[in-house]
Parts: C-alpha cells; sequence; structure tokens
C-alpha cells in the first residue's frame, strides 16, 4: 500500500512533469493550470516535492506570468537560499528561472546571475541546459550550439553575442 507522503509526491511529480511538457509545447496556459494545482497540492508541504528545482521555477515562472514580479523575485531569493548549497543540480533549475526573471524585470542580468550560468557547463549539465531552453528558460547563443560559454537567457530584449566568455 501507498502512504500518503508517497502519494504527494508521486502527484506532485505527475504535476511538475506535465507543466514543464507543456511549457516545452508552448502551452503556458496550460502550464499555468497545472502550477496552480501544484501549488495547492504542496502548500505547506514544499518539502515533499520530489523535484524542488522545477518546483520553485515552475512558481517563479506563474509569478512573472501573472504579473506578480516581486512576488517571483521573493521566490528565487528563497528557493535560492534553500538550494544553492543544498541540492546544487536543483539550484540549475531556479538559476535559469532567475535569469528568465531578471530580463523580463530589469531588462539585463546581474553579474552574480552571469557568473553563475557558467555552473551548466562546469557541472557537464548539458541536458539539463537543452530541457530548460526548451522550457522557454534559456535559449542556446545565435550560433545554435548549446553550452553554457554559449548560452543566452531568455527574455524581452537580447543584445549581441554571448552573456558568457
Amino acid at each position: 500500500m501507498v502512504g500518503p507522503k508517497k502519494t504527494l509526491e508521486f502527484h506532485c511529480g505527475f504535476l511538475i512533469g506535465n507543466a514543464t511538457f507543456a511549457l516545452v509545447q508552448g502551452n503556458s496556459a496550460l502550464a499555468l493550470d497545472l502550477i496552480c494545482q501544484l501549488e495547492a497540492l504542496a502548500r505547506g508541504r514544499e518539502n515533499a516535492v520530489p523535484v524542488p528545482g522545477s518546483y520553485w521555477k515552475l512558481r517563479i515562472f506563474k509569478e512573472a506570468q501573472i504579473g506578480r514580479l516581486e512576488d517571483a523575485q521573493q521566490l528565487v531569493r528563497k528557493s535560492t537560499a534553500l538550494l544553492r548549497d543544498n541540492c546544487p543540480l536543483s539550484y540549475l533549475d531556479v538559476l535559469a528561472a532567475k535569469a528568465w526573471l531578471e530580463l523580463r524585470a530589469q531588462g539585463h542580468h546581474s553579474p552574480e546571475t552571469v557568473r553563475e550560468l557558467g555552473a551548466f557547463e562546469a557541472v557537464g549539465a548539458l541536458g539539463r541546459l537543452a530541457l530548460l531552453t526548451a522550457q522557454g528558460f534559456l535559449r542556446p547563443s545565435r550560433t545554435g550550439e548549446i553550452g553554457a560559454s554559449r548560452l543566452e537567457p531568455t527574455g524581452l530584449q537580447q543584445t549581441g553575442g554571448s552573456i558568457l566568455r
């Protein structure tokens, strides 16, 4: 028999997977609906979410999409504090959402974000990079190569060249 915690983890994982797939398909409306369901299910039980980086990334996305940029930025700070040192691979999802949000809110990236984006290449997380690119949080350079040293986060405006050296 599956206990309540396992059922919660399974249901959260299911919603996260479907929401990220909706983003890959470009279906933001469906993604937002699934993220709302995920939030309702996980509220107060965030520690039980099986994919914490994706969970926080999706919440950041939702808050920004509905026009609550300050709330999205607060979620970036909260999730960074939770994951940067404790779950560095999960933090990559939050980092991508942070880069996306900075461009959306400010039109540019902080020097810290630019530096941290090099982590994708440093840890060999090119598959994660490709997934986040497909979801719309990051995009490859204009040369079409995927690699953090040639990475450009998506946003309202792009400047020429790569953001990382």
